[in-house]
């Protein structure tokens, strides 16, 4: 008989790792990263997470944190519902925060300019991990991002829940010095793991509809 199972719950913060795609598509050439399959992509993590828990993993939830682009194109909104949609689907929770207009005075033309900020989102994700944790939801957690505003949600729940780990997956190209002082442990996604957890092209879904990959991201 083996022991026990650490369950392991991924928390991702949709937009750090959305524009950390985007530089690695740029990267990539023509080689496209953008219809990430997020479960695969975590269950590439469970045997680094194992060596530190010592014991057996298994994939207990993922929440994804985002807000729905509603000051851009109507193409960028389509492929973000598209998008959203296959994540629901395929058994992601998906929390939707939004984005705020902030006026911000433009350093080139020194005029007044509508800037859109994503808000409640870091909230959103501190609340969560807070409540799992809280709740006893798994045995290791994942925050993927680089965002330094989730330093103190993480180091509290350090402190409160000592027998919990906690653990960064740091999105291409961000690093975080702070999240990185306060995690158990933490990891680096790649283009190359990108690119090795992609969808299907189409992607089939439970119901039997097939979703095609958006052209744009071809």
């Amino acid at each position: 008989m083996g022991g026990p199972m650490n369950r392991v719950i991924f928390l991702i913060d949709g937009f750090n790792l959305y524009h950390s795609v985007v530089e690695a598509q740029d990267d990539n050439g023509d080689q496209c990263v953008k219809w990430l399959d997020l479960r695969r992509l975590c269950l590439s993590f469970m045997d680094k997470i194992a060596a530190h828990a010592g014991e057996k993993t298994e994939l207990a939830d993922i929440h994804y944190f985002t807000a729905h682009p509603g000051h851009c194109s109507e193409g960028t909104q389509y492929r973000h519902r598209l998008y959203t949609r296959c994540l629901k689907s395929l058994g992601v929770h998906v929390h939707r925060g939004r984005f705020k207009v902030k006026i911000v005075t433009c350093h080139l033309c020194n005029q007044d300019c509508q800037h859109h900020e994503e808000k409640e989102t870091d909230v959103a994700i501190a609340a969560k991990l807070f409540d799992l944790c809280y709740r006893g939801a798994a045995d290791s957690f994942v925050l993927v991002t680089g965002d330094t505003d989730l330093v103190p949600a993480l180091r509290t729940c350090r402190d409160l829940f000592p027998s919990l780990f906690i653990f960064c997956a740091f999105p291409y190209l961000r690093v975080n010095d702070d999240l990185k002082r306060f995690s158990h442990d933490t990891f680096k996604l790649t283009r190359e793991s990108y690119l090795a957890h992609q969808y299907p092209n189409p992607l089939p879904l439970p119901n039997g509809t097939r979703i095609f990959r958006p052209r744009e991201w071809d």
